[in-house]
């Protein structure tokens, strides 16, 4: 009986996501970035019924648990995919049904691994702290909240006792006030969970904040690459070639897979290390899916607009020489551009008319973007930026290992004699055969970086996992 109420669950295709943790940073998604004890936090200027505020949205992670990661983020939307399933209101427990089906509805094999995982996912997220400054919204109260809390507050596993004295038959989940209040308000976004389920980490977690985003923006919507890096939340590169290579292969999925029509990377102006990134849906997808959220949305960020052609014209317009700018000519020529080809594209040749064109800069601009001459100085600045980074990189880990030398033979120098003997003693130890038969003066110049050596490895252990 249980198993075939497990299969009804899975069956259906769709699933309604909470709002606020759709758009709200909680899973950390840089897989090779150790932050375990690290806190995510997000702040924006927001205005809220005519006034302004300061939004804070921060997650504390348990030291013993460490933060949420990937994985905790396809298990909470297996999560809300059973919440999706079952009648309203929705009342605590939620009741989760076995590990097994867990690993069905996530599209996992079981395994006693799976099942672990999926134990301590679930403690991991009831142990995350919460504390929301108008970052939150209530839908029920119609407040934006100032307080902390948790997503998940408890969970009781098979064989465990419930709070009525019964022993669990399956796993249950006890959703915080604030989450099961929206829920039961229908605060909510439907997602199509098996598209989901099909996207690598980054492409999902764009999936989901541009679900709820492309609601009342028909024609784009548009981050700066640095607020994105917060929400997703992943860790912001500071060069352009970087942030591509970061994002560009999600963004490429989502063209791929029919959700995107297209995306396009343009420079902020005035900003250096930043850029917009501007999401056109595809309205086929949007038609299948209904990406219509709940009635009300969280309003926008500063730096969320819309499609303006004007604008980016303007944009454009401050990248030509002065002397060419206030010509009408040359608006049109730009405002027709804007037409056939990308803003990146326009700005390169932009910017190879300025430094290349002797005369008739009209005449010139245009051959130019037909052309596509920027392409190659624009190839050879991200060329020469990458060689600057890798010099800059290598010249930083040289840095390094020198301070880290001389740390090493302060901590030799400054030790007792007695503590010295010994430590000359256990370097003497583990290359005994390598000293045999050497003279004196290389012998004891191989036990000294030998001695280093242990030392160098004592360092090492000392730092956190």
């Amino acid at each position: 009986m249980q198993q075939d109420k497990e299969r009804q669950i899975v069956s259906a295709k769709f699933s309604r996501a909470e709002v606020n943790f759709l758009v709200l940073p909680y899973f950390f998604l840089d897989k090779h970035q150790y932050i375990a004890d690290r806190i995510i936090e997000y702040r924006e200027t927001r205005t809220i019924d005519g006034e302004e505020y300061e939004i804070l949205w921060r997650v504390y992670p348990h030291p013993d648990f460490g933060i949420p990661r990937d994985f905790e983020r396809r298990l909470h939307r297996a999560v809300e995919y059973i919440i999706s399933k079952l009648e309203r209101p929705v009342r605590n427990p939620i009741p989760l049904g076995s590990r097994r089906n867990l690993a069905r509805i996530m599209g996992e094999p079981y395994s006693g691994a799976f099942s672990k995982k999926v134990k301590d996912g679930i403690l991991k997220m009831v142990m995350t702290g919460i504390t929301t400054k108008k970052a939150y919204y209530n839908k029920r109260k119609k407040v934006w909240i100032e307080k902390a809390f948790h997503m998940y507050d408890k969970a009781v596993f098979t064989g465990e006792e419930m709070d009525d004295g019964t022993i669990a038959d399956m796993n249950y989940l006890y959703l915080s006030e604030p989450f099961l209040q929206n829920i039961n308000a229908s605060y909510v976004c439907p997602i199509d969970y098996k598209f989901l389920r099909s996207l690598r980490p980054i492409a999902a977690r764009l999936y989901e904040l541009l679900s709820v985003k492309f609601y009342g923006h028909a024609e784009f919507i548009q981050y700066r690459y640095s607020t994105l890096c917060k929400l997703l939340p992943v860790k912001q590169r500071r060069y352009y070639s970087d942030a591509k290579r970061q994002l560009n292969p999600a963004h490429e999925e989502l063209v791929r897979k029919g959700f995107l029509l297209s995306y396009e990377w343009t420079p902020v102006s005035g900003v250096r290390n930043d850029w917009y990134i501007r999401y056109v849906p595809n309205p086929k997808f949007a038609e299948v899916i209904d990406i219509s959220p709940a009635t009300e949305t969280l309003p926008e960020s500063p730096d969320e607009k819309k499609d303006s052609s004007s604008h980016k014209i303007q944009d454009l317009l401050k990248m030509v020489t002065e002397k060419h700018q206030s010509k009408k000519t040359i608006e049109r020529t730009i405002a027709k551009a804007c037409k056939k080809y990308d803003f990146e594209r326009i700005a390169r040749n932009i910017r190879y008319a300025n430094s290349n064109c002797k005369k008739n800069y009209r005449a010139f601009l245009i051959k130019a973007l037909e052309n596509d001459w920027g392409l190659e100085l624009q190839e050879d600045e991200e060329a020469r930026k990458e060689i600057l980074q890798k010099e800059a990189e290598k010249a930083r880990k040289e840095q390094e290992l020198y301070e880290h030398k001389k740390r090493v033979q302060a901590y030799i120098q400054n030790l007792s004699a007695k503590d010295r003997q010994k430590l000359e003693m256990q370097a003497k130890s583990e290359i005994r055969k390598d000293i045999q038969g050497k003279d004196a003066s290389l012998a004891r110049m191989l036990i000294l970086s030998q001695m280093e050596a242990i030392v160098s490895r004592k360092f090492e252990e000392k730092k956190p996992a």
